[in-house]
């Protein structure tokens, strides 16, 4: 399948959302306000929303890719979100998921206890 439309979850700032933006038609999601604010103005020309990763605002079979690039550690629910993924894929359609490694996770937080407390990491 030849990717033409991308979903970046998790967008946080843009920058990923603007490196795909050069391959692909994307938009970028993500559910802190703050974040958005600033993709939106960093990249004017891209599409960004404030949207959970839970409950997506799009149609079935919408992306040909979707990517959560250090996304799933931060959420309460990543189970439900990973459907969410699921429906707004088109059959045939990629994902790429990437998750911080756990030995750094685990040196992090032995080094830091609050460490993953402190960066918002709900998964471990």
């Amino acid at each position: 399948m030849r990717i033409k439309n991308a979903l970046d979850v998790g967008c946080g700032q843009g920058f990923g959302t603007f490196c795909l933006s050069h391959h692909f038609n994307v938009v970028g999601v993500d559910a802190n306000s703050k974040n958005i604010k600033i993709a939106r103005d960093r990249f004017p020309k891209l599409d960004f929303n404030v949207m959970d990763a839970t409950r997506l605002k799009f149609g079935s079979s919408s992306f040909d890719f979707v990517l959560l690039d250090n996304v799933l550690e931060h959420l309460k629910s990543p189970n439900l979100a990973l459907k969410e993924i699921k429906r707004v894929l088109k059959p045939g359609g990629k994902t790429k998921i990437v998750v911080p490694d756990m030995r750094s996770e685990l040196f992090l937080g032995h080094r830091h206890p609050d460490y993953a407390k402190n960066i918002g990491h709900q998964q471990v």
